[in-house]
């Protein structure tokens, strides 16, 4: 009497482990991507925010009236300098925040600021005298 060799079909136990170490390999790449695109957004954000209170602060400065300080370092608040009309903005993210890059006891007035998004590896720099905002890093301060 001859035995009947019954084939199963399946994968094996190797063949599953290797697709699920690919897919864990391309999900951690997406998520490191995604990570930069995060980054790259809030400092698009902060520039846009830092670009909003030029003229206010270029008025300002050409008339020789100081920046004044904010009310939160997160969320703005108080006129960009003595009478003006101009507010600084709320950064709306609680990772960003403005820092002055002037002494505003120096008898020039703070003309320069920055909002920092990144805990101290990039920042948006803004310079009232110029007119300018540009990103710059820990190591690169532009103007």
């Amino acid at each position: 009497m001859k035995t009947k060799q019954i084939s199963e079909r399946g994968f094996t136990l190797i063949e599953l482990l290797t697709t699920v170490a690919i897919i864990g390999i391309l999900a951690s790449t997406i998520f490191v991507s995604l990570s930069g695109q995060r980054d790259r957004a809030k400092l698009a954000s902060a520039m846009e925010s830092g670009r909003s209170v030029i003229p206010s602060a270029v008025d300002c400065f050409m008339t020789n009236k100081q920046l004044t300080a904010w009310t939160s370092a997160s969320t703005g608040g108080n006129a960009i300098c003595a009478g003006s009309t101009g507010v600084w903005p709320s950064l709306g993210d609680t990772d960003c925040v403005y820092e002055n890059l002037d002494d505003t006891s120096a008898a020039t007035g703070n003309k320069r600021w920055r909002i920092n998004c990144d805990s101290g590896s990039s920042f948006v720099s803004c310079f009232a005298k110029d007119g300018n905002c540009c990103k710059s890093d820990a190591s690169y301060v532009c103007n």
